[in-house]
């Protein structure tokens, strides 16, 4: 590394200078209320699960306190086709189970792995926890695909109760809730490619 190269020392010093508050923050709150927004999903997920199963509400949550969102998922499919659901109704099922678990994805990187906010993105990486060179993986979360992540995730927490507690058969709101995801999923790039 030459120290003498001016453009160099110019990266050097944007990478190790703070970004504007304002911007920082803008990101950081679109952080927290996605993952706000995450954790509301997931709550409709085990109700929706608590439902599928016919049992009292005590009894449910018996089965299902607890459960990663994975081994939930499996349970509501089976019990979608063990209930031969109405097709319509497992169709939507289905249609928030798999955005969810494609935001679930990036929410895991957010929440599991280093980060920070740098060049206007919030970088996101498990360079300190891969297990060889070749495995890290960094990840680039802009301002849109964290509002992309919150709004989808509220999109599917109500699609979910309207299934177990139908909040209105008004057919604007059902319109609304089908109008299709924002959030568009990319693929990290490993460190060698």
């Amino acid at each position: 590394m030459d120290e003498n190269d001016p453009y160099l020392r110019d990266r050097m010093k944007r990478a190790l200078t703070a970004p504007p508050f304002e911007e920082s923050a803008r990101n950081y709150e679109a952080v927290g209320r996605f993952i706000t927004s995450y954790a509301n999903a997931e709550d409709a997920l085990h109700q929706l699960a608590r439902h599928l199963t016919g049992l009292s509400d005590d009894k449910a949550r018996v089965l299902f306190a607890g459960m990663r969102m994975s081994d939930l998922t499996d349970r509501i499919r089976a019990f979608v086709r063990l209930n031969k659901t109405e097709f319509n109704t497992a169709t939507e099922i289905e249609a928030c189970l798999v955005q969810l678990n494609e935001i679930a994805k990036r929410r895991h990187a957010l929440v599991h792995r280093g980060s920070v906010f740098i060049f206007g993105v919030l970088l996101v990486s498990n360079v300190g926890t891969a297990k060889t060179i070749a495995s890290i993986e960094n990840e680039r979360f802009e301002y849109a695909d964290l509002t992309n992540m919150d709004l989808d995730c509220v999109q599917i927490c109500l699609r979910l109760m309207q299934i177990f507690q139908p909040l209105t058969s008004d057919p604007a709101f059902v319109e609304v809730l089908r109008q299709p995801w924002r959030y568009k999923p990319t693929r990290p790039k490993a460190q060698n490619q």
